[in-house]
């Protein structure tokens, strides 16, 4: 009599993401996840099985759908940003917290919510957070369209623009990034080039800062970029303005 002894995996890892990499995910998968590393999951993203937050990974859910769950490690950094959280039928309120089951969540601009599994292993947590609060941003004010020249070794203004539903003095000018460079500090004492001003001439104060066009791993592409930062209260602001590089890359 002969036994024979046969063993398979019971999954496959259709998609890994190293630690370290950065990848924004708004695309169907097919198979699971592997997060070792940093990784944003956009409207658009459809996970076939499951995803595996690792130890050293990052997952920032902003959108997308998950078939079967979202494994979490004790040490992974999950975020999942949205409005109107319920945890097996029952409304949450932002914080973190461990999850074992289902997560209903109604992503920005979404018009219906949708239900994510979550395992939680011992230790481990995710994050609800609500979505960056959309701000007004004027990249080199007075100009359009607004010309870079990155070689310049200049300072680029970028305002941040207050409105009746915003105030800009809120800013904590520094968690302010522009295409991920942070304000320009200048003087001994480093002091952040940042001030409150009228820059729009409507009679309430912006916040104007200056950002060097020349920072290390920084890549300036005509088209649009993205400011980034936090309130004093650490709400999450992001904005968009249009720019042209100048001389235009050959």
């Amino acid at each position: 009599m002969a036994i024979v002894l046969c063993a398979a995996p019971c999954v496959r890892a259709d998609v890994t993401i190293p630690a370290g990499e950065p990848c924004d995910i708004d695309y169907p998968v097919s198979g699971s996840l592997w997060v070792y590393g940093i990784v944003n999951l956009l409207p658009g993203a459809d996970i076939e099985w499951f995803v595996y937050a690792t130890d050293t990974s990052v997952l920032n859910i902003k959108g997308g759908t998950v078939g079967w769950w979202i494994d979490v490690a004790p040490g992974a950094t999950v975020t999942v940003y949205g409005t109107d959280f319920k945890v097996n039928g029952e409304p949450v309120s932002e914080g973190s917290m461990s999850i074992n089951g289902t997560l209903t969540v109604l992503y920005e601009n979404a018009t219906d919510p949708v239900s994510l599994g979550f395992d939680c292993h011992p230790g481990a947590t995710v994050t609800l957070a609500a979505p960056a609060i959309a701000v007004n941003i004027d990249i080199k004010p007075g100009s359009d369209p607004n010309p870079i020249n990155p070689g310049s070794n200049g300072l680029i203004p970028v305002a941040i623009l207050t409105t009746l539903d915003f105030d800009a003095a809120d800013v904590d000018p520094t968690t302010v990034t522009l295409a991920g460079v942070e304000v320009a500090v200048r003087g001994k004492a480093e002091k952040l080039m940042a001030r409150l001003e009228d820059v729009d001439g409507d009679g309430d104060d912006d916040l104007l800062l200056q950002v060097e066009t020349q920072s290390e791993g920084t890549l300036w592409e005509s088209g649009p970029v993205t400011l980034t930062g936090k309130t004093y209260d650490g709400d999450d602001i992001k904005g968009t303005d249009e720019v042209i590089i100048v001389p235009p890359v050959k």
